[in-house]
């Protein structure tokens, strides 16, 4: 009987070391790094950098002179220069202004990510086919 357990014991043995390990071969992989690592993606953020710089550019002038208008405002006030009706006026124009800019800054975001979905859309094809 005992030679008998050896003998499975054996053969199990030899089963278990000759069978192949099987590994998955699948692999997990996260299409952000995979993008971020391809030198094209180098060149986009670069084209997308100037691209913010630029907008970020206009805002900021529309941001001075709104500050210049505001300024120039309150001294033809101070001066007495202004009839109530005409500082009402210039008030609505100055908010319009004010509001212009807001949107304005709320239009960069969108502006943003509509120019680096179209600088990543070739990247994101080239890695799916």
């Amino acid at each position: 009987m005992q030679t008998i357990y050896r003998l499975l014991i054996c053969c199990i043995l030899a089963n278990a070391l000759s069978l192949e390990t099987f590994a998955q071969r699948s692999a997990i992989l996260n299409y952000g790094n995979l993008i971020a690592a391809m030198p094209e993606t180098r060149e986009a953020d670069t084209e997308l950098k100037a691209y913010e710089q630029s907008l970020i550019a206009k805002g900021e002038e529309m941001a001075k002179k709104f500050t210049a208008d505001v300024d120039a405002y309150y001294k033809k006030i101070e001066q007495g220069l202004l009839s109530p009706s005409e500082q009402e006026k210039m008030g609505a124009e100055l908010e319009k202004k004010q509001n212009d800019i807001k949107r304005y800054e709320s239009e960069i975001t969108q502006k943003l990510e509509i120019k680096r979905s179209a600088l990543l859309a070739p990247l994101v094809e080239k890695t799916t086919n």
